[in-house]
């Protein structure tokens, strides 16, 4: 995902596509049938990323594709987040929808899942044990609902605190190993001068980080996983107030840069590449901006634990994204076909170089295909597990009250307490409304 993706704008999908869509199964036929018997076919897929950087690589596999199927034409398109969430409602409620388009995981995919729009690919991965094992498990998990598969992950991003290595060795720190050990680290940095992390909130997605990650950490995850689904939130455990002072704490002791409302995330992020801060909380798409700008002068560690808390202490904030089959497709097994061809080691790897992306594959990023700090930040993905973006957890009318209420809680105008009594209240109105 660029960016943690507001989820505002498909609120009402569910009322805007169409029951034809609802009439075919979600579950296959159990797959099996070989790609391209002859027949020539169309295959048409919706993408993210239009960017000509970008573009190289899907270019390469899809020529790759129809040269060994000659009976298979890929016809693909490519657009940029916001204009694709908006496109997706329009052709979903329409006749000629992709065989397969571009989907983030979690709550975003399952409107999709329970709007019958979208195919249960389980047996094919089942079909196809080797397949299936070859990703990063919480990459899959991303696109499971009640027990079954409906998307294939392509990446797996991940959050994590990057630093400046020449501030560290200058000021004697190491990487911290606990919350209370990142908090000395900070108190130093700001004695000695130094904005200790750079942030910026005018862009509001960036806030929903920091609250995931304290979420996570400081609320069981029993009573999150209720919380989180919009059947049962109540949102009422003071651990989701403790995590909101954790975070304003953050500013009230001075770790963060001054005016965080009226900085972009973006420009926050050039004040740590130009050696402003000593830190910056961020997700691993944007790891190659570092490497340009910072050679091998910095290095990464995920958000330290709170010991004593009650919640995950181990699991890194993230999120996968990749593709769904459309249950409207006439060739889902040429597109299962496809998307294995796609998620393939090889291709894997091959993405990995071209675009210095983070793979959902296991072992694609490794030391031939990226640079150390990548292939540090994947290992710790997949040793510790990812827990997603708290925007693409829950229902969408929670996540505007969260990136509402940033700002003025870092101005003082709402407390943590004002700000969870919002949250149960529209936790009322969603439960109502479904």
């Amino acid at each position: 995902m660029n960016k943690t993706t507001s989820l505002a704008t498909t609120v009402t999908l569910c009322l805007a596509l169409t029951m034809t869509a609802c009439s075919n199964s979600n579950s296959d036929e159990g797959g099996g049938k070989a790609a391209g018997d002859g027949k020539q076919i169309t295959l048409k897929v919706l993408r993210s990323w239009p960017q000509p950087v970008y573009s190289g690589y899907f270019d390469e596999v899809i020529k790759e594709y129809e040269q060994s199927h000659p009976n298979i034409k890929i016809q693909a398109e490519a657009i940029y987040d916001e204009t694709l969430k908006d496109k997706m409602k329009v052709i979903l409620g329409g006749s000629d929808v992709p065989d397969i388009f571009f989907s983030w995981g979690s709550e975003y995919a399952q409107k999709y899942i329970r709007a019958g729009v979208v195919k249960d690919v389980s047996s094919y991965l089942e079909n196809d044990p080797a397949w299936k094992n070859s990703f990063i498990p919480s990459a899959l998990k991303s696109y499971q609902y009640e027990g079954k598969t409906y998307g294939i992950p392509l990446r797996l991003l991940g959050k994590f605190f990057v630093y400046n290595k020449e501030i560290f060795a200058k000021h004697q720190l190491q990487e911290p190993k606990t919350y209370d050990e990142f908090m000395k680290l900070c108190e130093t940095l700001k004695n000695a001068g130094v904005t200790p992390i750079a942030y910026g909130q005018q862009d509001i997605w960036a806030s929903i980080h920091y609250e995931t990650a304290f979420n996570l950490m400081m609320v069981n995850p029993e009573v999150r996983a209720k919380d989180y689904n919009y059947k049962t939130g109540e949102w009422t455990n003071p651990g989701y107030v403790d995590a909101l002072k954790k975070f304003k704490e953050l500013q009230d002791k001075g770790y963060f840069n001054s005016n965080v409302n009226t900085t972009p995330a973006d420009m926050a992020l050039q004040s740590f590449l130009a050696g402003k801060s000593a830190m910056y909380y961020s997700y691993s798409e944007e790891f190659p901006q570092m490497v340009e700008a910072m050679g091998d002068n910095w290095d990464v560690f995920p958000m330290p634990p709170m010991e004593g808390e009650d919640g995950d202490l181990k699991s890194i904030v993230g999120g996968a994204d990749g593709f769904v089959v459309s249950s409207e497709s006439k060739h889902p097994d040429e597109a299962i076909d496809f998307l294995k061809f796609l998620t393939s080691k090889a291709n894997a790897e091959k993405m990995v170089k071209m675009n210095t992306w983070q793979s959902s594959v296991i072992g694609a990023v490794n030391k031939e295909t990226s640079f150390p700090q990548n292939v540090k930040a994947m290992q710790l993905l997949l040793d510790r597990g990812v827990n997603e973006w708290l925007d693409v957890q829950i229902n969408s009318k929670l996540v505007d009250v969260y990136w509402t209420s940033a700002a003025p809680l870092m101005e003082g105008f709402k407390s943590p307490e004002d700000i969870m009594k919002e949250v149960q209240q529209v936790a009322k109105e969603v439960k109502e409304l479904k």
